[in-house]
């Protein structure tokens, strides 16, 4: 472009910038801790992450206003899971790469939802500047020791390598998105820190909480094919979901967000031993991790 506009500019300035604490090693363990939990990392990033960021009403109004995840469900959680896919792939975080431009994609997009909502009159100060650096950050967060989190209430072990290596990925990610620097978690106990900070401050939830929360739940539905055996299968995965957000989040949370109780909160910590002693296995036979890594990323 002969003659770009400054913000332009100054957002290849920035993106091109590599901070001086980015480490290469740690992105790579951490693509490989995130493709070895395989489909059970969907499952906490659903329905724990993303369920848990609807229990704040302020956060949840961009979502609301831009009809993304109560209208259209199925495509933002494929979106998100691709960009999830694309951040997490082994050197997918390399400038030229697809998780580099899928991390600058969404900064861009949130740039857009943002000056959107503060030009439509509609959006109301006392909820907070739209998508601001604090719910960012949150957002972050939700990928990184939530994640690890929500994990290992399945029984699955991670060493503190490995944790460190999680958080220094989304600490580039959150960087490459817009985060500012200053409040990006540098290692897991300021992501710790920063989680019961947000936790603290989350405003009350609201009915938009609970239609956001309903959608969310009812998404294998939407999924699902029309035969019968389609539809009985997607209930059954529709009640266990929403028996792990019960796990995780606790009954209170799930009343908040109108999820329906169920006896399927109990299967989650049911299996935890089982899921455990193959960790312990897994851990201790290094053959064994480098083959769960292809397994989970299959």
């Amino acid at each position: 472009i002969a003659e770009p506009p400054q913000a332009l500019v100054d957002l290849f300035a920035q993106i091109d910038h590599e901070p001086i604490w980015l480490d290469r090693d740690k992105l790579k363990l951490a693509s490989q801790v995130s493709r070895r939990v395989g489909p059970w990392g969907e499952l906490v990033l659903r329905n724990l992450a993303l369920m848990g960021g609807y229990l704040g009403a302020a956060a949840a109004k961009p979502l609301v206003f831009t009809g993304q995840l109560d209208r259209m469900t199925p495509r933002r959680l494929v979106e998100t899971g691709k960009f999830w896919m694309d951040v997490t792939s082994i050197g997918g975080l390399e400038r030229s790469e697809e998780g580099f431009k899928s991390a600058v994609r969404v900064r861009m997009m949130h740039a857009q939802v943002r000056a959107m909502l503060l030009q439509s009159g509609k959006w109301k100060m006392e909820w907070g500047h739209p998508l601001n650096q604090a719910d960012s950050m949150a957002t972050i967060l939700e990928f990184s020791s939530i994640f690890l989190t929500g994990l290992r209430a399945l029984g699955f072990i991670f060493s503190k390598r490995e944790r460190e290596a999680v958080i220094h990925l989304w600490r580039y990610v959150g960087y490459l998105m817009g985060v500012e620097e200053r409040i990006l978690p540098t290692c897991e106990d300021d992501a710790y820190r920063a989680m019961y900070l947000a936790a603290a401050t989350m405003p009350e939830s609201d009915d938009d909480t609970r239609a956001l929360g309903q959608s969310l739940a009812n998404a294998p539905l939407q999924f699902a094919g029309d035969g019968w055996l389609a539809q009985r299968a997607a209930r059954v995965e529709r009640t266990l979901r929403i028996g792990y957000t019960r796990y995780v989040l606790g009954d209170k949370a799930g009343d908040k967000l109108g999820l329906p109780r169920t006896a399927t909160k109990y299967f989650w910590p049911a299996q935890f031993p089982l899921r455990f002693g193959a960790e312990l296995v897994r851990s201790n036979v290094p053959p064994l991790n480098s083959l769960m890594v292809k397994i989970g990323e299959r």
